[in-house]
């Protein structure tokens, strides 16, 4: 059995449904823990009464120094601060066999059995960004380690690292880079030397596929790709990924099963809740004019030489 959690609002709650619609369709047996951050998305998840689901509510999961924290920090350095702390109370509380966080915007297009089979006995095991060559400068920015993706074995070393991770994020987890730190993210940038052998990184080329190093990425459907920066505009509107040049063959083959899944999702919540309006984004029209001029409208070939020459420039 494996046990996954993931936490989300109302805002995120279709992303949520579809990555749990593809975990129930790719991985035989499993359990999803959702800690639902706020009352609607409790009340909307405990009426659909999914199978494989175990609901926290933010009353069972919140001590009063995390009510503390909720008053100070915004609701995105909040919700990071609950990620590691959700992980620390998922192993205590319900002494799990080993558990994996899991971002929201994540979706599985296959079996996460080869993934498993690599981190095999690790008591730790995280994905690296893998930013293209000219953009590796974004580590010192955001961290080498995404925390979409974030393996704890229930032992003495994996709950070390949940328990140190979630301490951390209580004392400082901000949206910001300040003193080697950015929300909860660069506190992963010291795992490889605390944990040593004990941490995987994993290395299997189908994991760990994003719209930051989409151009790299494999020409075929990866385990889990994450999908950073999708936006609802509306019911049938939606912007791939808002900042970022998804090449055509890439939308075809990752972003439109993911848009399919997503409709699906909202479907369900209508059955549930007529009239369901959460989770739509309104981008600022800056956004919105490059989306459409790189994905709509320059070529991708013309597209191409733009990059290799700004990339030459930048050389020089």
């Amino acid at each position: 059995m494996r046990h996954f959690c993931t936490l989300f609002d109302r805002n995120y709650l279709y992303k949520g449904l579809t990555l749990y619609f593809s975990l129930a369709r790719h991985c035989p047996e499993f359990v999803l823990w959702i800690l639902c951050l706020d009352d609607i998305t409790h009340d909307l998840l405990s009426r659909m009464n999914l199978e494989n689901v175990r609901l926290v509510s933010a009353a069972e999961f919140e001590n009063t120094r995390l009510q503390k924290i909720k008053k100070e920090r915004t609701v995105t350095e909040y919700s990071w601060t609950c990620t590691s702390n959700f992980c620390r109370f998922l192993l205590l509380e319900q002494d799990l066999p080993s558990l994996t966080y899991l971002d929201a915007d994540l979706f599985f297009f296959q079996n996460p059995t080869p993934l498993f089979d690599e981190i095999a006995d690790h008591s730790i095991a995280v994905v690296e960004h893998r930013f293209p060559a000219e953009q590796e400068r974004l580590e010192k920015k955001v961290g080498r380690f995404n925390v979409g993706f974030v393996y704890f074995k229930n032992d003495e070393i994996g709950r070390a690292a949940a328990i140190r991770w979630a301490d951390q994020t209580l004392d400082w987890c901000f949206f910001r880079l300040e003193n080697g730190k950015y929300g909860d993210q660069m506190y992963l940038d010291e795992w490889p030397k605390l944990y040593g052998e004990h941490l995987c990184i994993v290395k299997t080329p189908l994991i760990g596929s994003a719209p930051w190093n989409i151009k790299d990425a494999p020409n075929s459907q990866p385990v889990f790709y994450h999908f950073h920066a999708f936006k609802l505009l509306s019911k049938n509107k939606f912007t791939p990924a808002a900042g970022y040049f998804i090449p055509r063959r890439k939308r075809e083959l990752f972003y439109k099963p993911y848009i399919a899944a997503i409709k699906d999702a909202i479907t369900q919540v209508e059955r549930s809740e007529p009239g369901y309006h959460f989770g739509f984004s309104r981008l600022p029209a800056k956004d919105m004019f490059w989306y459409y001029v790189y994905n709509k409208i320059l070529p991708e070939k013309l597209i191409f030489w733009l990059t290799k020459l700004k990339r030459r420039f930048k050389k020089q």
